[in-house]
């Protein structure tokens, strides 16, 4: 999502439902990324968040992450009662990056304190309906965006396609106005907001199973993008969990080429190869991190483990040195040699015990080994499916598309991408001399079964004779 709307130092950042804070220490680690660590001290946060305790969390999540700039409003509802403002006007501060992840399709979102009007003038493509919330969140994210602003909001695929356009009497057989929410999003497409539709995979948040999809919304699209919408189908890529699926890099990688090319293949296959390296530089680093930490973690014990083996070889040629001659001198050997065995066998005790931590470093340096190896390949392997993809225009159709305002009016402003993104997986295609063998055997089952039909059939007859 931070690759996506892509905060710059300096700018005013903003999530009206902010939960843990999350999203926006995203937006800088963009920042510190593409910037710099200096650059990206240089954000300003301003959260509002409607649960306490989750309002505490999210305040101590950007202390822990270093993060000063930040203004937090007291925990209220963001919808009722927006606390950043211009002052003490009724207008909605306006901001340059907003990311957000509401709860999905809330009931009582406060439609009964909107009666009257909003005091706030966000309403102004329709009132969403009683029920649902989904708009209303949108519609704040719009009035707060600034005139050059972006946006990017997790919602629930509802928004998409709920909502009937008006019928005549002549088309249904009776008047019907337009229901709320289609009135809204033809508003939102008219106006140009929307810059990408982005369909995710089911059960990727906690506590809800619903299938999301990411809007992304801008109020200055380039030149190249108005009156264009680019939707994208990554529903299909993704590591199945339980309880939740997971969205690994390769898959936001996917996006993210389409995205930066808005859709268009010969710029796709020129991103890929950049956007291969920035990832593998990145699992790179991470890894010398990985191993980083687990040298420090175990490397007071290491330390300890080698000086002791060095102990224990003193103490073994102490041990195996020969006995005097000298009865006295003897018996004192006796008592000196009796004394390091004992010494040697604490040490090796010792010994035992550190040089099994040592066994589980190399056992996490390897599994982390193995885990670069893997995440390097399946990056090459992802970015080489893309070039793939990129290449024939019928396969990439089945993951992304470019529509334009006319396409949307025809099909009455429905924004459910499997109506323009060939979607359905296609089987790969069985050879005829492979798939007769199935055919001979099931028409020899169904031959066998009908005559097995029959006899039971004539038995039953002939018993009722």
């Amino acid at each position: 999502m931070s690759e996506i709307v892509e905060p710059q130092p300096s700018q005013h950042v903003c999530d009206w439902a902010a939960g843990s804070g999350g999203l926006l220490l995203q937006c800088r680690n963009y920042v510190e990324r593409h910037y710099g660590k200096k650059d990206s001290e240089r954000l300003f946060f301003y959260m509002q968040e409607s649960n306490p305790s989750t309002a505490n969390i999210s305040r101590i999540n950007m202390y822990l992450h270093g993060v000063r700039g930040f203004h937090q409003a007291p925990p209220s509802d963001s919808l009722r009662t927006p606390y950043f403002r211009e002052g003490q006007t009724k207008r909605l501060r306006q901001f340059d990056r907003i990311v957000m992840n509401p709860p999905f399709s809330l009931e009582e979102w406060g439609y009964d304190d909107f009666i009257g009007g909003d005091s706030y003038d966000r309403f102004g493509f329709g009132t969403p309906p009683r029920d649902n919330g989904d708009y209303a969140w949108l519609l704040q994210v719009v009035k707060s965006l600034k005139a050059t602003g972006k946006a990017i909001v997790v919602m629930s695929q509802g928004v998409l396609f709920r909502g009937q356009p008006a019928q005549t009497e002549r088309e249904d057989g009776r008047n019907q106005k337009a229901d709320s929410e289609y009135t809204i999003r033809e508003a939102f497409v008219k106006a140009d907001l929307i810059e990408s539709i982005i369909i995710l995979p089911s059960k990727l948040f906690y506590g809800n199973n619903v299938p999301g999809c990411l809007v992304v919304l801008s109020k200055r699209k380039a030149s190249e993008r108005k009156g264009k919408i680019l939707l994208v189908w990554a529903s299909r890529d993704y590591q199945a969990s339980n309880p939740q699926n997971l969205l690994r890099r390769v898959d936001c990688m996917r996006v993210l080429a389409v995205w930066k090319a808005f859709g268009h293949l010969e710029r796709c296959k020129a991103t890929i190869p950049a956007g291969e390296a920035a990832f593998l530089r990145e699992v790179e680093k991470e890894h010398a991190a990985r191993l980083q930490e687990i040298e420090d973690a175990y490397a007071p014990d290491l330390i300890t483990l080698a000086a002791l083996r060095k102990k224990l070889e003193e103490l073994e040629l102490l041990s195996g040195s020969p006995a005097p001659q000298d009865k006295k001198e003897k018996a004192k050997h006796r008592e000196q040699k009796k004394l390091i065995t004992e010494k040697a066998k604490q040490v090796k005790r010792e010994i035992k015990r550190l040089g099994k931590l040592e066994l589980e470093a190399e056992q996490l340096k390897v599994a982390a080994r193995d885990e670069y190896g893997g995440e390097q390949r399946l990056i090459k392997e992802t970015a080489a499916n893309m070039l793939d993809i990129c290449s024939n225009t019928e396969e990439a159709r089945r993951h992304f598309a470019v529509v334009d305002v006319c396409e949307l009016a025809s099909n009455d402003f429905n924004l459910n991408v499997p109506r323009y993104v060939d979607t359905p997986d296609v089987d790969a295609p069985i050879p005829l001399s492979q798939a007769a063998p199935s055919f001979k055997s099931l028409a020899d089952n169904f031959e066998f079964g009908t005559k097995s039909l029959m006899q039971v059939l004539g038995a039953s007859l002939s018993n009722e004779r």
